[in-house]
């Protein structure tokens, strides 16, 4: 006959294993798997086109899913007639090699320093005009997603400009219509500062959370962001994750947590505001270069 401590044991055996079973039935979601990881530059005038060329070779060798090009629109003042100018880009040479490698990729089109130019008609159309002649440059090889974000979202130009800009870019487009997204700080979509019938994604630009309280911030704010994308109906993409600090990997996987499956981001993006991939730049607030956990994490987590 079995000794009553034989039994005990097996007892405490079995309701130790119960207690475990429920609480990790309890523990918040770990960070999701499969999301598209993009990697982010912004179209430099001071920046060569082979940095861009080998930002697609990285892209390429880190398996993400495409290049996301920022183009910042700045509004300043110009010397002779007194009117804004806007920097151009190299985005002609861009496209025809992105092409030939048939990589995906998306246009953010960042507008800047309205503080100091309020956007009457007369600099409003000149701004148009340079809008429109960076879309028709990827007329033969169009992008998958196109955003606007920065003063792009003032209310004024969301009511009377974004409506007509958006109907155009589509009709521009018309064979493959890229996906239109509004690119926003949680704050102003949980605010209700965007119009979420202008877009077909809610781009989602994390900032440094207010608080060193992670798992809190980001248990709450990815919850009320996967709320907001299903009453609308309009699926997720975090357009910009600025990994900055010294808490880098921790802001990714947060970033990628708390995602229920019927409202998981289709993309994120590892941003900059440079020239360089993130993965590859060493010095800058962005450079993730040296960082050789979150590399080897990042790693694992693309393949």
């Amino acid at each position: 006959m079995r000794s009553s401590s034989t039994y005990w044991t097996a007892f405490l055996f079995v309701g130790a294993t119960i207690i475990l079973i429920s609480g990790q039935g309890c523990q918040p979601k770990l960070e999701q798997t499969g999301i598209p990881i993009w990697g982010g530059m912004a179209l430099e005038a001071n920046c060569s086109s082979n940095t861009y060329l080998d930002n697609f070779q990285e892209i390429e060798a880190w398996n993400f899913s495409g290049a996301w090009i920022e183009i910042e629109q700045v509004v300043r003042q110009h010397p002779e007639s007194q009117v804004p100018y806007y920097e151009k880009s190299i985005l002609d040479t861009l496209v025809a090699t992105l092409e030939k490698k048939q990589l995906p990729y998306g246009l953010v089109f960042n507008l800047n320093n309205l503080e100091n130019w309020p956007m009457t008609s007369l600099r409003l159309n000149p701004l148009l005009s340079d809008w429109s002649t960076q879309l028709l440059r990827t007329n033969g090889y169009p992008p998958r997603y196109v955003g606007f974000s920065g003063a792009w979202l003032d209310t004024s130009l969301q009511q009377q400009v974004l409506p007509g800009l958006i109907t155009q870019l589509k009709a521009a487009l018309p064979v493959s219509s890229p996906q239109v997204f509004l690119a926003g700080t949680p704050t102003q979509w949980l605010e209700g500062d965007i119009r979420t019938d202008l877009a077909d994604i809610l781009g989602i630009n994390f900032m440094v959370p207010p608080t060193n309280e992670l798992k809190t911030y980001f248990i709450n704010t990815n919850g009320a962001l996967a709320k907001l994308a299903t009453q609308y109906e309009k699926p997720v993409f975090l357009t910009q994750s600025n990994l900055l600090g010294d808490q880098q990997l921790l802001l990714f996987k947060n970033q990628l947590r708390f995602w229920p499956d019927s409202a998981l981001p289709i993309g994120l993006v590892i941003n900059t505001l440079y020239c360089e991939l993130p993965v590859v730049d060493r010095t800058s607030p962005f450079a993730l270069g040296k960082n050789t956990t979150f590399l080897s994490y990042l790693r694992s987590y693309v393949k």
